[in-house]
């Protein structure tokens, strides 16, 4: 066993049973860059760039004699790192207060994490890997109407549980909606968001929220190559979708993802610091939970799946139905009076959930017998998506 490893796990498990406080993150960060300046930790998002630094000498395939200890030790630094961040920029807030000499307001702490309970980063993509956010670009007029159809859509995924075929978008909406928040009232409603903890909540549980307070500046679009962004609304509020969250060099970022400004553009995320360009002062997500809207274009078959919830997760199912499910059964597949040829074809047709429209998987009708019952036909499907 390498002495030096086995000092490095023994430095930090001593470290994790100390109480989380900005002393104890010098320690942690000293055990692998020792000549570290503290005063430089109190530049928001020091600390990241000298953590990962640490992780990567903690790393269980670091300590291949010496695993099980190494990843145990390697569990417990994030949730320990991200409560000592915490208490760094509370305290780096309060010094600034008292310089300032300026009583504390609700925007002086919106730089830095207001609760815990938290990751210290947080993507959409990263829980709902079929997320693709992909929308557009527009005319400037058209831009909030897209941006919460891009909302929409993200969360109509989550909702049928992997990608959709069916999309929204400004060109497919009969009204000319100008704003947000008419896109999201006429889809059910809207809900509101000014509270960090409160946000970050949504992102995690329900999926991307839309800024609609974020201003478009020349500082913003001169931070890199911002070309998902519409120059001609300079100065003015730029809807934008907000997808989660990280520490960087300036602090606490939103991740946020914008139009797609050509069809051979990869996508982009961008980075907003909490606070900056009024990109916090007013997010809002749709009430509805899009489990009642079709995402998969028919022939649609609906039955009642309320005791097999799971039911997508397999491969096929057997389910008996009614001669009058039969019938209608028999007119999506074209050809009523002979079912059984229609079978042996193997016509494509959507499954669907009738209480969570969905809820649906594209499917081919395998079997079919008759029985006796209530439900006197059993049929037997097989699926053609892992959705």
């Amino acid at each position: 066993m390498d002495p030096f490893r086995s000092l490095i796990l023994a430095q930090i498990e001593a470290i994790l049973e100390k109480e989380p406080c900005t002393e104890t993150l010098y320690e942690l960060l000293k055990v692998t860059t020792p000549k570290f300046n503290e005063a430089e930790l109190y530049i928001a998002g020091k600390p990241s760039k000298l953590y990962k630094k640490l992780k990567t000498r903690v790393h269980p395939d670091k300590h291949p004699n010496d695993s099980v200890r190494a990843t145990q030790i390697f569990q417990l630094l994030d949730p320990f790192f991200g409560k000592c961040v915490q208490i760094l920029y509370k305290e780096e807030n309060t010094r600034s207060r008292q310089k300032r000499k300026k009583k504390p307001t609700s925007t002086t702490t919106r730089s830095s994490p207001t609760s815990t309970g938290f990751p210290i980063e947080f993507n959409v993509r990263d829980k709902w890997s079929f997320l693709s956010l992909r929308q557009k670009s527009c005319k400037k007029t058209d831009i909030p109407s897209q941006v919460a159809f891009q909302c929409i859509n993200a969360r109509g995924a989550i909702a049928h549980g992997g990608k959709t075929s069916l999309k929204y978008d400004v060109k497919k909406e009969a009204n000319p909606f100008r704003t947000v928040d008419e896109v999201f009232h006429s889809h059910g409603g809207s809900k509101k968001f000014d509270n960090i903890a409160d946000i970050k909540s949504e992102l995690m549980a329900r999926g991307p929220l839309v800024s609609t307070s974020f201003v478009l500046t020349k500082d913003f679009m001169n931070t890199g190559k911002n070309n998902g962004f519409d120059r001609d609304m300079m100065g003015k509020n730029h809807p934008v979708l907000v997808i989660g969250w990280k520490i960087s060099n300036s602090g606490e970022v939103w991740l946020i993802q914008p139009l797609v400004r050509s069809t051979s553009a990869t996508e982009m995320v961008k980075t907003v610091t909490f606070g900056r360009f009024g990109i916090d002062d007013k997010l809002v997500a749709p009430t509805n939970s899009f489990y009642t809207y079709p995402w998969e274009p028919g022939p649609h078959f609906d039955l009642d799946f309320s005791k097999t919830p799971e039911w997508r997760s397999w491969p096929g199912i057997k389910k008996n139905i009614t001669g009058k499910d039969l019938e209608k059964l028999g007119e999506i597949l074209g050809d009523i009076n002979n079912i059984i040829t229609a079978s042996a074809n193997k016509k494509i047709f959507v499954l669907r959930d009738r209480r969570k429209l969905a809820h649906s998987k594209t499917c081919y009708l395998k079997k079919i017998k008759f029985v006796t019952g209530t439900k006197p036909w059993c049929i037997e499907v097989s699926f053609t998506t892992s959705v």
